[in-house]
């Protein structure tokens, strides 16, 4: 197995631990009972279970993953964009700490724009999209490879523009479209616009930083919306027509939608439910969803808020990574949890930490889920108990 510039934490999970071999030995039990060394395997058997992949004393936040052309995105704390290869079968990176290719530099810090570089996909193949400047003032780029070069161009202009979210579908030829932040007259407004008219924006809603109010839907025709009454609705952008989804009590808030073919191909939705669970809901043809599943906090976690649910499918099934933290800024835990509510995973020691922004990636054979602990911001990647 090649060994990247990466930490191993974990170093062997097979049944035998390296610390016990010399008494096999003793015990003269023959290497035929063994277990294999590790660089001599071929397969995706042996990966640790946990690994660091940032450099030690650095940290890379708020990284997001393409799973079509296993590509990571980050920006380090000097605002250097970077794109990085990852290995499939390992979910490791394919050069050292990742620093394949430098995007940009100039990134604003991630402490005022709370969003990293984000990729966008269509037919036309994939772009970045992140937001320039300074703590005072950025704006949203787009960059992109060409042959051997990278180009990049600003998008927005004016007052400030960060917390940019593109649109992924790469069977869509439709241009590919920014949601960001607008800063009008010390209000924040959440607006979208395409890439082809990057000066056509328009107005969505007021933005809550305590309280994740839209996310693309996975596909990128629809925004999930969070009303200020605490309801979900989806917004069309082909016709900038917005729909109702729920009507039930509770304030939901992080919406999340997919196509989902463990349940027909219809759409789902999944938003945080008063801070204490996930609602489910599923599109089928009513006035408004059916909510087919409520996600509680686990009884063997000992946190007490859910947030950030993502969607992402595995044999054909729908998932959710998500975190589960204490109130302010105390520890937090990453989890993995089947929508149908059948399926749940701890991701990462058992160390009491605060972790953050869990991504997924499904490799060769394995499921990978990534996040970076606080205040290190050191980035780790968690080999789930979901393989093929």
């Amino acid at each position: 197995m090649a060994v990247h510039a990466d930490r191993r934490i974990n170093v062997y999970r097979g049944n035998t631990p390296f610390f016990i071999l010399p008494l096999l030995l003793w015990l003269g039990v023959t290497t035929a009972c063994l277990p294999p060394d590790p660089e001599d395997l071929d397969s995706a058997d042996f990966i640790e279970s946990l690994v660091i992949l940032s450099p030690p004393g650095e940290g890379y936040p708020d990284p997001e993953i393409l799973q079509d052309e296993s590509l990571m995105t980050f920006q380090t704390g000097d605002g250097k964009i970077w794109l990085a290869r990852l290995d499939p079968r390992t979910g490791t990176f394919v050069s050292p700490w990742g620093r394949e290719q430098l995007i940009d530099t100039g990134g604003a810090p991630l402490s005022v724009t709370h969003n990293g570089p984000e990729f966008g996909i269509n037919t036309a193949g994939w772009r970045l999209y992140y937001a320039r400047g300074t703590a005072f003032y950025s704006q949203v780029w787009e960059a992109w490879i060409s042959g051997d070069s990278v180009r990049t161009r600003p998008l927005t202009s004016g007052p400030v523009h960060n917390n940019q979210l593109a649109t992924q579908n790469a069977n869509s030829p439709e241009p590919l479209q920014i949601l960001c932040v607008r800063k009008d007259d010390g209000r924040e407004n959440i607006v979208y616009f395409s890439t082809s008219d990057p000066s056509s924006e328009k107005w969505v809603t007021v933005h809550d930083q305590q309280n994740i109010p839209v996310r693309w839907a996975r596909g990128g025709r629809y925004i999930c919306l969070r009303t200020e009454a605490g309801q979900l609705s989806l917004l069309d952008t082909r016709h900038h027509i917005q729909t109702p989804v729920s009507r039930d009590a509770g304030s939901k808030t992080d919406p999340n939608a997919w196509s989902a073919p463990d349940y027909g191909n219809d759409m789902l939705m999944a938003a945080v439910l008063d801070h204490r669970a996930v609602a489910v809901y599923r599109d089928t043809g009513h006035p408004f969803w059916d909510r087919i599943s409520t996600l509680t906090i686990p009884a063997d976690c000992n946190r007490d808020r859910m947030s950030s649910p993502e969607p992402f499918l595995f044999r054909g099934k729908s998932y959710l990574s998500l975190t589960i933290k204490d109130s302010g800024d105390g520890p937090a835990e990453i989890w993995i949890m089947g929508v149908n509510g059948k399926y749940r995973e701890r991701c990462g020691d058992e160390m009491i930490r605060r972790r953050a922004d869990p991504e997924v990636y499904i490799g060769n054979n394995h499921v990978f889920v990534y996040y970076y602990l606080v205040p290190s911001l050191e980035l780790r990647r968690w080999k789930s108990r979901l393989t093929d």
